[in-house]
């Protein structure tokens, strides 16, 4: 079973850079409407959607467009696939 997994997981291709983060969920800091910023993977990001999205409200990564996230509005999930780590609070 495990060497099994092993040459699956091998298989695959290694996602690196921004590429990454496509299909990560992460957690709007400033409305998108339609651009805002919202954090993912540990860090804020500037992102765009095609309809208003409001702070705390998460979002998944569809695309990346320059240095902007282009995103949708997604269930929280918390999982070591779609990490959004809560921004450190005043005194931590």
């Amino acid at each position: 079973f495990i060497i099994g997994a092993v040459v699956r997981i091998r298989k695959k291709p290694a996602v690196t850079g921004l590429s990454a983060l496509v299909g990560t969920v992460g957690i709007v800091r400033s409305d998108l409407d339609p651009e805002g910023m919202v954090f993912v993977f540990g860090e804020l990001w500037q992102a765009r959607a095609d309809a208003p999205i409001h702070t705390g409200e998460h979002v998944r990564v569809v695309a990346i467009e320059g240095l902007a996230l282009v995103v949708t509005p997604a269930e929280p999930e918390h999982d070591a696939t779609t990490p959004a780590l809560p921004l450190p609070t005043a005194g931590t």
